[in-house]
C-alpha cells in the first residue's frame, strides 16, 4: 500500500526487551523521525505503528498510514491492509518511498 514501511532495528532482536537501552533509544528516535516524514509527505489521517507477525521472528514494527477513505477502526484496518485491499502499484509504492526519503533528507 502507498506509505507502508516496515521498521526494524539493525540488530536482530526477538522481541523490544532484548534491546539494549542505547538502541531502544535510537529506534524511539527513528521510529519517530519515519513517522513525522510519513505524515507530511503522504497527509494521512493517521499512522499507526504495531509490532506483529510471527512468520519471522524478529522485531519489527509495521508503519501503516490510514487514509479518509480507510476504516477509522485499527483492527478492520488491520485485517483489510493484509488482505492487500489498498494495493498499489510497484511504482507508485516505490514513489512514495523516495518522497518520505526525500523530506527525511530535507529535515
Amino acid at each position: 500500500m502507498r506509505g507502508f514501511v516496515v521498521l526494524q532495528p539493525r540488530r536482530h532482536v526477538d522481541s523490544l526487551a532484548d534491546l539494549n537501552p542505547l538502541e531502544a533509544s535510537a529506534l524511539g528516535v527513528v521510529a519517530q523521525r519515519r513517522l513525522a516524514a510519513m505524515r507530511t509527505t503522504l497527509g494521512p489521517e493517521r499512522i499507526y505503528i504495531c509490532s506483529l507477525g510471527e512468520s519471522l521472528r524478529h522485531l519489527h514494527f509495521h508503519l501503516v498510514p490510514r487514509y479518509a477513505d480507510m476504516p477509522p477502526s485499527g483492527a478492520q484496518l488491520l485485517d483489510a491492509v493484509f488482505a492487500q485491499r489498498w494495493l498499489v502499484a510497484e511504482d507508485e509504492a516505490a514513489e512514495a518511498a523516495r518522497q518520505i526519503r526525500a523530506t527525511l533528507d530535507a529535515a
